[in-house]
């Protein structure tokens, strides 16, 4: 009698699948399609998005694998498939979506805490909690089927086959769209068997598309920028695919601001780091502080580049507005690349640090370069140059 119930259930599942891939291939063109109007509707009104309310309803019972006996499971049982398209439907509303409803759908999904159940599951059925991750080469799952998964083509393969390329599949997407939820599950995983094989896993077959799909999408963004205002520069974004780096440079005065975007080899399990390159302009301190406040803009912000150079950006700029040139030397950065930070208490009119210094040490005394008022600069500088 139980070989024939078993018989009964694999008759159903390999009927099941055929309902599902026709929901599923509506889904999939409808979803995208509707993500512009979405995007349009959530500026105009001024609210937040929200994933499709059904869609959601499906993912708030993942599969457990210890409810499937192993020959079962080979089948891809419609518990599963359900949970896995109705996943991959949500990633193909990422996928069209402003950057606005992108950071809206991340909030949701980590406010109600679904992103540790799918990778979970995951990593259960491909072996990663046992320490024996699927080998990607010999399970035929190279690069172009790492990063688009065709139902027609998978149809054709064994059910096995099939579900281990959507799961692999789906294990890129959560890294490209959702790259700070899978770092915070990596981080707070408490196995440290699952750890390792995640982490290699990740590491060999998909930080290196990940890594060239951000640097593609940061060269699409600063291809898009518009002209800065008149009393701006453009933003200098160079991208180096070689090194894994975003430069990013602001010129100022003949001279260049610049810092550096570096991807580590486990991206996005490891945060990215951000090296000032060329300090112009600002203070060591307020320099280390930028380089800080752009880290924590990726880091807070879904892993988004982007944001972090319009951080720099909006510092930098910030910074300038309404700085004169110094009166001496006519430039607005020095020669020891600050910006002029003495001011004439008479003309009002501000010099650089160096420049009085020399002015006062040619003219031997402490008087205004052009108004020739006492200069009252309440520092050493006026001992150090009479002593020159």
């Amino acid at each position: 009698m139980a070989n024939c119930e078993r018989v009964n259930i694999q008759a159903d599942y390999k009927e099941f699948p055929v309902i599902q891939s026709a929901a599923f291939g509506i889904l999939h063109r409808a979803l995208p399609a509707a993500q512009g109007e979405i995007s349009v509707n959530v500026l105009l009104e001024k609210k937040d998005a929200q994933l499709p309310e059904e869609l959601c309803s499906l993912l708030l019972d993942a599969p457990q694998m210890e409810n499937f006996p192993d020959d079962i499971l080979s089948l891809f049982p419609p518990p599963i498939r359900t949970y896995l398209l109705s996943w991959h439907l949500i990633f193909d509303a990422f996928s069209a979506a402003s950057h606005k409803v992108r950071n809206d759908y991340t909030t949701q999904l980590k406010a109600e805490n679904l992103i540790a159940p799918l990778l979970n599951l995951l990593f259960d059925v491909l072996g990663h909690s046992a320490g024996k991750p699927l080998n990607l080469d010999r399970a035929r799952l190279k690069s172009d089927a790492i990063r688009a998964y065709d139902m027609d083509v998978a149809a054709a393969e064994p059910d096995e086959y099939n579900m281990q390329w959507l799961m692999v599949h789906l294990y890129y997407l959560c890294l490209k769209f959702t790259p700070g939820l899978v770092k915070s599950w990596y981080l707070e995983c408490k196995s440290k068997q699952t750890r390792l094989a995640v982490e290699s896993w990740t590491e060999k077959s998909f930080s290196p598309l990940v890594i060239v799909d951000t640097l593609d999408d940061v060269e699409i963004w600063a291809a898009s920028l518009e002209e800065p205002p008149e009393d701006e520069k453009e933003l200098i974004i160079k991208v180096s695919k070689k090194s894994r780096e975003v430069y990013a440079g602001y010129e100022v005065d003949e001279m260049t601001m610049q810092i550096a975007i570096r991807f580590p080899p486990i991206y996005p399990l490891e945060s990215i780091k951000v090296d000032g390159v060329n300090r112009v302009a600002v203070s060591e301190k307020k320099w280390q502080s930028w380089l800080m406040i752009i880290q924590g803009v990726i880091t807070f912000s879904n892993g988004s580049i982007t944001d972090g150079l319009l951080a720099f950006r909006r510092n930098v700029t910030g910074a300038l507005k309404g700085q004169t040139e110094c009166a001496i030397c006519y430039s607005i950065v020095s020669s020891d690349k600050k910006m002029p930070d003495k001011r004439c208490g008479t003309c009002k009119h501000l010099f650089h640090s160096s420049c009085l210094f020399k002015w006062f040490a040619s003219s031997n005394q402490s008087t205004c370069p052009l108004c020739r008022n006492p200069f009252n600069y309440g520092t050493d500088i006026e001992k150090r140059a009479r002593r020159r």
